[in-house]
């Protein structure tokens, strides 16, 4: 049997079979009370939720499990395998922990790179000194193989983001210059099995379990010089990760954010694979991929809210209409084709100035509702909706022209995005 069947079959492990399912359980518990937060948060500002945290959760969940399977499958063609000894297991342990300690510390780029660094100084050392250095061989891991998995794992990332980063999202508004801008708060997370190979000449494993090197079909040579040693067998590890993504955005709309955003993340991890193959030719590349790792990372994020913070804002009202920020899925305006980023210009020929002037209009009409829309092409349409069909609203969230003071509106600071995004889906404990 081929090693790419029995990766597949070592991610089919971790989803079914026990330690790995409680895990599973787990993580998918955190989810979902996350998920449920998001859920009371939309409904609180929309009137309605939009997306349930059951659909957020298995979202999350099954996209993830795909992401898992792309890795590890391309991992295995990519020829990367670490030592049994290696502490690859932590770098995802420690992912699993970023759940609840909320730290970027302990995402893969970071851990990684920590590890990396250690096992680089740990070689520079060995060739100075002639020193018996055995004794931190368990703190020691392929630098290369570790790197090369990292931007696998981030360019799966890339991927889940540009499909599903925008689910969930929650409107928030800023204030600049003056005047009330719309907006998203953006977070998710995935849960990732990965089926790592490992390589070994250990006999604690029996033959159904192992596989032979001439069973490893790979496009690159193995990433692991192990791979030269007689009497090396290979062994799948199944363990699971989680990818955490947050941002957010005020000029684009959160399909285009989840989508630029993706892209930062693909071409990240396309130059940080080149960086880590390239670590096969000295120890100085391989100083450049661990530093490359976290300090890229935390450009990208610079980057990302520097444009946002500096770039026109997406949603305004003006003199031209009330723009219309989230539109509710099933819902008079969903259904009359209004979208976010339109602009509700009149109502029964009266000028929308707030979102009252259509609830007052709306209880005051008892026949059809004449809407005139300027969609975000700039073309002026009307729409007509009867009143007969019950309606007692639209299902729009509005770009205020002044914020309200009432429960619901979230006036987003940019001052630290994290504890903000945090705290608007904690904000109904």
């Amino acid at each position: 049997m081929g090693i790419n069947l029995g990766v597949l079959q070592g991610i089919s492990k971790a989803i079914v079979s026990f330690p790995y399912v409680l895990i599973l359980f787990l993580v998918a518990m955190n989810f979902y009370r996350k998920n449920r937060k998001i859920s009371k948060m939309q409904k609180l500002i929309i009137g309605k939720s939009i997306n349930t945290p059951l659909e957020l959760t298995l979202s999350e969940i099954v996209l993830g499990i795909t992401g898992g399977i792309f890795s590890s499958v391309l991992l295995s063609y990519l020829g990367v395998g670490f030592s049994e000894n290696s502490l690859v297991d932590l770098i995802f342990l420690f992912s699993l922990l970023s759940l609840s300690f909320k730290t970027k510390a302990m995402n893969f780029a970071y851990t990684a790179s920590i590890m990396g660094f250690i096992s680089i100084l740990i070689e520079i050392m060995k060739g100075l000194y002639s020193a018996d250095w055995n004794i931190l061989s368990v703190l020691s891991i392929d630098v290369v193989s570790l790197m090369t998995m990292v931007a696998i794992i981030y360019l799966t990332q890339g991927i889940l983001i540009m499909i599903d980063g925008g689910r969930g999202s929650i409107p928030v508004f800023s204030k600049r210059n003056g005047e009330i801008i719309g907006g998203f708060a953006l977070k998710r997370s995935w849960i990732i099995p990965c089926a790592i190979i490992i390589l070994t000449t250990s006999n604690n494993y029996s033959i159904s379990e192992t596989y032979s090197l001439s069973h490893w079909k790979t496009f690159l040579t193995a990433t692991n010089p192990m791979v030269i040693l007689s009497g090396i067998v290979l062994f799948v590890l199944p363990l699971f990760g989680v990818l955490n993504f947050s941002t957010f955005t005020f000029s684009k709309s959160k399909k285009e954010k989840s989508f630029i955003y993706g892209a930062f993340m693909i071409g990240y991890s396309c130059i940080l694979f080149v960086l880590a193959r390239l670590g096969t030719l000295n120890v100085f590349f391989k100083l450049a991929t661990v530093i490359f790792a976290p300090a890229a990372l935390e450009a990208i994020e610079i980057f990302q809210n520097y444009k946002e913070i500096n770039s026109k804002p997406k949603y305004t009202s003006n003199d031209d209409g009330v723009m219309v920020l989230e539109v509710v899925p099933d819902s008079p305006a969903y259904n009359m084709g209004i979208k976010s980023g339109d602009r509700l210009v009149t109502i029964n020929d009266k000028k929308i100035k707030k979102e009252e002037d259509i609830l007052e209009i709306i209880k005051e009409t008892s026949s059809n509702i004449l809407l005139k829309i300027k969609k975000a092409t700039g073309i002026l349409e009307e729409v007509r909706y009867s009143k007969t069909n019950g309606i007692n609203a639209l299902g729009v969230i509005l770009v205020p022209i002044s914020l309200p003071q009432k429960e619901g509106y979230i006036l987003f600071e940019h001052v630290n995005k994290e504890r903000i995004i945090d705290k608007i889906k904690n904000k109904d404990n």
